[in-house]
């Protein structure tokens, strides 16, 4: 995540004894669940508000063994 925010603010490059301000951003990317919650600053989808399409909560109901997050 720092990395990425350095990036975001530009670093400094020279090119032909000038220097360039350069930012870059991520376009598409590919990350685990954990990641990808952290990257989007959300909550993970298992949790209250873990739906990355809606901004409902989410609804805990019990299965047989396990509890389930419904959206």
């Amino acid at each position: 995540m720092s990395q990425l925010k350095k990036l975001e603010y530009g670093i400094e490059m020279k090119i032909n004894n000038s220097t360039h301000n350069t930012k870059f951003f991520v376009v598409a990317c590919v990350f685990d669940k954990p990641a990808k919650a952290a990257v989007l600053n959300m909550k993970v989808s298992n949790g209250f508000y873990g739906c990355t399409k809606c901004l409902q909560a989410g609804v805990t109901y019990k299965d047989k063994d396990n509890d389930n997050r419904k959206y």
